[in-house]
């Protein structure tokens, strides 16, 4: 035999765990998602400190995202100066449907939208799906009362992401996002050619408890098995 019974067993297994990952896997109380992008050619990151206990749905579908490695190549599609910058479409619209289209429901609001604070963008209650923003002020105000709940902050590379190119100056609405999410990042950079991007996507576990081979090997799992 190729394989022994038992590793065959053993692999099998973890197929399976993999394609339950969307729906099961949780978060650590504490983990990091480093940004790089065009902005500066990847040289400094911008770092989010993620924390579960403020909203651990929205904390769980982000680790998600980031194991799978949703963000990487991500436009900044939509820039309001003194309020936020947003992303979260995928650049290759086939990654823009399930299991990622299923909205969560919302978490309570624990954490004030205060600057660098980072949160799903919604189309209403509980449709938090993919899409993320960094407030560039204090806009609990506004927010906090219309059901935002930050999961995380930014903790390094503020600079870099108020330096992200504003891709439709004297437009608050940004990109065409369902343009964008059909079309994808050959349409983007032809009709935005100065659009920046992430280049580059790593998670960090800050809870004390190490990233095993076998949490890594998941989602290459479920990206194999499940998705054909």
């Amino acid at each position: 035999e190729f394989l022994p019974r038992r590793f065959q067993l053993m692999l099998w297994l973890l197929v399976l765990v993999g394609c339950t990952l969307p729906v099961t896997h949780a978060a650590p109380a504490r983990f990091q998602a480093k940004f790089y992008t065009t902005v500066d050619d990847g040289k400094q990151p911008i770092v989010i400190d993620v924390h579960r206990a403020w909203a651990p749905l929205g904390a769980d579908r982000f680790y998600k995202l980031m194991l799978h490695d949703f963000y990487t190549n991500n436009a900044f599609f939509r820039y309001v100066p003194d309020w936020v910058v947003q992303w979260g479409i995928n650049g290759i619209p086939a990654k823009n449907g399930a299991p990622w289209n299923a909205s969560i429901p919302d978490d309570p609001v624990k954490q004030p939208n205060i600057l660098g604070t980072v949160a799903y963008a919604t189309d209403g209650p509980n449709t938090r799906t993919t899409q993320l923003f960094i407030n560039f002020a204090n806009n609990s105000a506004k927010l906090d009362p219309r059901g935002f709940s930050p999961f995380g902050i930014v903790t390094q590379g503020m600079d870099i992401a108020l330096k992200i190119t504003n891709p439709t100056p004297g437009d608050r609405n940004g990109v065409n996002q369902t343009a964008y999410t059909a079309k994808g990042n050959t349409w983007i950079k032809a009709k935005y050619p100065t659009i920046d991007f992430i280049s580059k996507s790593e998670l960090v576990d800050l809870s004390g408890a190490a990233t095993t081979a076998v949490a890594l090997f998941i989602p290459l799992l479920y990206s194999a098995s499940c998705l054909l």
